[in-house]
């Protein structure tokens, strides 16, 4: 019985606590008291940040929306009637130049029975040159079946795109990067899709900062190539070894598997060295391997590593006797030209001049001059002798 009590003793007590608060909220509603409150988290806008871009300025790429705390005064009843609907703002129509300012901060209360009694008063706003740039456009393609029978080049239409901001942040900008699925492609095409900006040091561009680009999407070509797979030969262009004897003592990959079409026939795929300085003794280079119109090579597999040793050349004079083949000439000819040669190359053992009479009928000619050379030796220019037949 003791204990029958008691319960009923404790339900009596939460029951009474119950009502007493349902009473105290009631009477408090009722009453409408006058009350602070503090708002958190009310974001600053910025007014005439148009007009401020017109005139060649904006705010900090790095500005991310301010929000500040503002205290209010007021019946219960209208606080909450405007609760969601105080904004703040920060007025740009006065900045006519880039630098830092201290702007007054315009606090919005809907209502005229609502006061503001506490508020951060000023906000500093960077102002930066609003500038126009373009960035090179990347296209990587994703999902690739590494079996499938063809190659596929994915390009973008446009190679560029504009884009717009505060300069420090459009200034940090390195590509716009599409991400292309090509697990679908079997046919030449062209398609739309959407892309990151891209920072100098590879990361993306935070989406949250203020660069604006005209377009959400970019297209990409598509073109679908046969595969082939041909040996790698280096190639040295003339004007490179005139000045350098240049001797190739090996290379990263002996074959590369291209894409061809428009029946494109390749034999070997060149790996042509630059013109430039280059430093004299034995080295590693990556060379590019040589694209054709109807020819595409993926693009991990553009360069090749080769190792060659440079040879500083120096240009020197060499009168050379013209070996005559094909008919019979009554002129005894030497010729004089310029050679181009590694100190202590034997100039004389490493080349020789020839004209060729074939088919030539009597009288007097001027027939070009055909040089053998080893690799030691380089002829500059291009010569022709007279012959009397």
């Amino acid at each position: 019985m003791d204990n029958k009590k008691k319960k009923n003793k404790i339900l009596l007590q939460i029951v009474s606590v119950f009502v007493a608060v349902v009473l105290w909220i009631i009477v408090g509603y009722t009453e409408n008291p006058s009350i602070d409150v503090n708002i958190k988290s009310v974001k600053i806008e910025y007014s005439g940040l148009m007009e401020l871009e017109n005139r060649g300025y904006t705010i900090d790429g790095e500005e991310k929306p301010s929000q500040i705390s503002v205290g209010l005064r007021g019946k219960r009843s209208d606080l909450i009637k405007i609760l969601g609907r105080v904004s703040a703002s920060v007025d740009l129509s006065q900045v006519n130049q880039a630098g830092t300012y201290e702007l007054d901060i315009d606090v919005n209360v809907p209502v005229n029975t609502v006061q503001v009694i506490r508020q951060k008063t000023t906000q500093e706003v960077v102002i930066e040159p609003y500038v126009t740039q373009e960035v090179p456009v990347v296209v990587k393609q994703t999902s690739e079946d590494k079996e499938r029978d063809i190659l596929i080049k994915s390009e973008p239409v446009s190679g560029t795109l504009e884009i717009t901001g505060a300069q420090s942040l459009v200034n940090r900008v390195g590509c716009a990067e599409i991400n292309a699925d090509i697990s679908d492609i079997n046919t030449d095409s062209t398609q739309k899709y959407p892309y990151r900006l891209i920072n100098k040091t590879g990361g993306e561009i935070d989406k949250k900062l203020r660069v604006q680009t005209p377009e959400p999407d970019l297209l990409v070509k598509h073109t679908v190539y046969t595969p082939v797979t041909v040996p790698i030969k280096t190639d040295i262009p003339d004007a490179l070894r005139q000045k350098y004897e240049v001797n190739v003592k090996g290379i990263s990959k002996e074959s590369v598997t291209l894409g061809v079409r428009n029946g494109e026939e390749v034999i070997a795929a060149l790996a042509v060295f630059s013109d430039g300085v280059y430093e004299s003794g034995s080295r590693e280079y990556t060379i590019p391997i040589a694209e054709t119109e109807n020819t595409y090579i993926p693009e991990e597999d553009k360069t090749v590593t080769v190792k060659a040793e440079f040879t500083e050349r120096k240009e020197s004079s060499a009168t050379l006797p013209v070996q005559i083949t094909g008919g019979e000439s009554n002129s005894n000819i030497m010729i004089d030209v310029r050679i181009a040669a590694a100190d202590g190359v034997a100039v004389y053992d490493n080349v020789s001049a020839s004209v060729d009479l074939t088919g030539l009928t009597a009288g007097t000619h001027d027939v070009p001059v055909v040089f053998w050379t080893t690799e030691k030796v380089f002829v500059i220019g291009t010569y022709t002798v007279r012959v009397t037949i």
